[in-house]
């Protein structure tokens, strides 16, 4: 009788010294394909986009992925071995700067770039942020409170899909428009809107009951708070009137402004939350402190990582039933 074992195939054992062998294969695959994906990136990246070396790299510390200069450079001669860990972070980041601004993706099997865009896609040019870096510090602090008109501006205006604004009663936000000349605040949001970015601003709403009590006890250590409420009312009036000037413009992007309802606890301004490049200043209100006088935090969304998740749910907790300004 034939046995049910006859026709089955060999089977094989192996030693520590094969596995190992077979470990370096694997390995050095890898070796190759990071290093493809990396020289033929930069050489993509070089032709469409005419970014130097020195520009990837900004854009990779951006990412979360920083390479050093010369490990960079040292995969694309071949001149010295590099890391495995650190070629899968470079190609993983180049990768990731490709599909983002080229809509492009890397085929192991063709070696090549090929296009995944889809019907409508738009690119995101990941941002090169001046601070928060990795070899100085990750969070920047203003302790003197407020940042200048000039300093918000220009925080603002490498937006590409969208600027949130939180406050409490947004007085000094509608007076830069209103009190302001226009090529100093105005203009940059109008651009903004021209080039598609969506613009929302936050405040607390006046009619509510956390409003009441929230200025009531601010108004035990800080007298000028006392008529918060009715100044707050003028506010939504300046503002329903700049909604109606931007919507009547017909700019691609939007302005909008929300109510919410609770009891306040910071100021955010974040630009494009949603994309790789995502930053953020936030102001915590401590009791009986100016507002304007409270510190300030400047952050990118990999500086720290874990610090930005936070801020963002808790921003996402604290928007959610905010209703637009009617």
């Amino acid at each position: 009788m034939e046995s049910a074992f006859e026709n089955s195939p060999p089977t094989f054992t192996f030693d520590a010294k094969s596995l190992k062998n077979m470990d370096k294969m694997l390995r050095l695959k890898k070796d190759e394909r990071y290093a493809d994906i990396i020289r033929k990136g930069l050489v993509l990246l070089s032709e469409r986009q005419d970014y130097r070396q020195v520009d990837v790299l900004a854009k990779l510390e951006t990412l979360g992925k920083p390479v050093s200069r010369a490990s960079l450079s040292n995969v694309v001669t071949g001149a010295r071995s590099v890391g495995l860990p650190v070629m899968r972070k470079a190609s993983d980041g180049l990768e990731e700067i490709i599909q983002s601004e080229l809509g492009m993706a890397y085929d192991p099997d063709a070696r090549s770039f090929f296009s995944v865009a889809a019907s409508g896609w738009q690119p995101y040019i990941i941002p090169v942020h001046s601070t928060a870096t990795p070899e100085t510090s990750s969070v920047m602090t203003y302790f003197d409170g407020r940042v200048s008109i000039s300093h918000k501006t220009a925080f603002i205006s490498s937006a590409q899909k969208e600027v949130i604004e939180v406050g409490i009663r947004l007085k000094t936000f509608a007076d830069y428009f209103i009190s302001r000349k226009e090529k100093e605040y105005k203009d940059y949001i109008s651009t903004l809107l021209e080039r598609g970015v969506n613009f929302k601003a936050y405040m607390l709403d006046p009619d509510c009951q956390e409003a009441r009590m929230y200025f009531e006890d601010r108004k035990k250590v800080q007298e000028e708070e006392a008529d918060a409420v009715l100044e707050m009312k003028r506010v939504v009036e300046k503002l329903r009137r700049l909604v109606r000037e931007f919507a009547q413009r017909a700019y691609r992007g939007k302005f909008e402004v929300y109510l919410y309802r609770h009891i306040p606890y910071n100021h955010f301004l974040l630009v494009d939350p949603q994309e790789k490049g995502a930053k953020m200043m936030v102001s915590h209100y401590i009791y009986g402190i100016k507002r304007a006088d409270c510190p300030v935090w400047e952050f990118t969304r990999n500086a720290p990582e874990q610090l930005y998740a936070k801020y963002e749910k808790s921003l996402g907790d604290y928007l959610r039933d905010a209703k637009p300004l009617q």
